[in-house]
């Protein structure tokens, strides 16, 4: 058995029963037809990998503040260590990234992962517009899917969008 694909080009009234009937049966689906604009993701994919490409000086221009809380910004390999996340002690991640933080206005009540500036690499200016421009795309793109399950559950959108609209939605890239 394969995962659902929703299309999400069909008319809302279709999906809608078609979430229902997917999330009932098995919970997780495949979306095409997302119309996220293609040059918007090619920008943000390309981008990224040139960030990784930079200098090792370059990159540690761009990284986080040594505040623990603060998870944004670049990080070098060997930094960070998922397993930790869950109380286990192994070698550190042999992985790289770079993270965006939530817009600076949306705050989290902790101080801990909102409210902060967003950390951008001084030698690469052309990571900025075209990383806002993907992660507006994927909040965009939630908002249509948070919309779409209420319309499944038969209840307002504003039901659930207006629970997010000051998330912490981050957006990281990963070099291995």
């Amino acid at each position: 058995m394969g995962l659902p694909i929703l299309d999400l080009r069909e008319p809302s009234s279709a999906l809608s029963r078609q979430v229902d009937e997917i999330c009932r049966d098995i919970g997780f689906f495949v979306i095409v037809g997302h119309g996220v604009d293609a040059t918007v993701i090619a920008d943000a994919w390309n981008v990224t990998g040139r960030f990784f490409d930079l200098s090792s000086a370059d990159k540690a221009a761009a990284r986080h503040p040594t505040e623990d809380h603060h998870p944004y910004g670049y990080f070098p390999a060997g930094q960070e260590a998922l397993a930790a996340s869950i109380g286990l002690d192994t070698p550190p991640d042999i992985k790289e990234s770079f993270n965006l933080a939530p817009p600076p206005t949306h705050e989290d009540g902790t101080g801990r992962f909102g409210g902060v500036d967003r950390i951008w690499p001084d030698a690469l200016p052309e990571l900025r517009p075209a990383w806002e421009a993907y992660y507006d795309a994927m909040v965009g793109l939630s908002e249509r899917l948070l919309a779409l399950m209420a319309a499944s559950l038969d209840v307002p959108p504003s039901l659930f969008l207006d629970t997010v609209d000051r998330h912490l939605s981050a957006l990281r890239g990963l070099n291995y």
